[in-house]
């Protein structure tokens, strides 16, 4: 049957992706971690969320941030990515502040 990826083997999978800041590689990764039956862990979040963060794609990041709830990882404090989103909630809310 052969051996199977573990979380770790995912994360250095992971870390090389966003080392080269290629976002579709580390998606790919992180999609077969989860096929896998592995639960992604706050490593495996503070390398994508850093990775969404340089790219400056919000949207990932909060679709992130609602993964990690439902996982149950939800600290984004000491890698600035809690700053980061509530500087760009506060940026949306000025550009349309009749929306709230």
């Amino acid at each position: 049957d052969g051996l199977k990826p573990d979380l770790i083997h995912f994360t250095v999978l992971i870390s090389a992706a966003v080392r080269a800041g290629d976002v579709a590689m580390a998606d790919k990764w992180y999609r077969a971690l989860k096929e896998q039956g592995l639960t992604p862990d706050q490593p495996v979040f503070s390398k994508l969320m850093g990775l969404y963060k340089s790219q400056g794609d919000v949207k990932r990041i909060h679709a992130l941030e609602d993964q990690m709830k439902t996982y149950g990882t939800s600290s984004l404090q000491g890698r600035g990515h809690a700053r980061f989103l509530n500087k760009e909630r506060e940026e949306q809310k000025q550009r349309s502040p009749d929306r709230l």
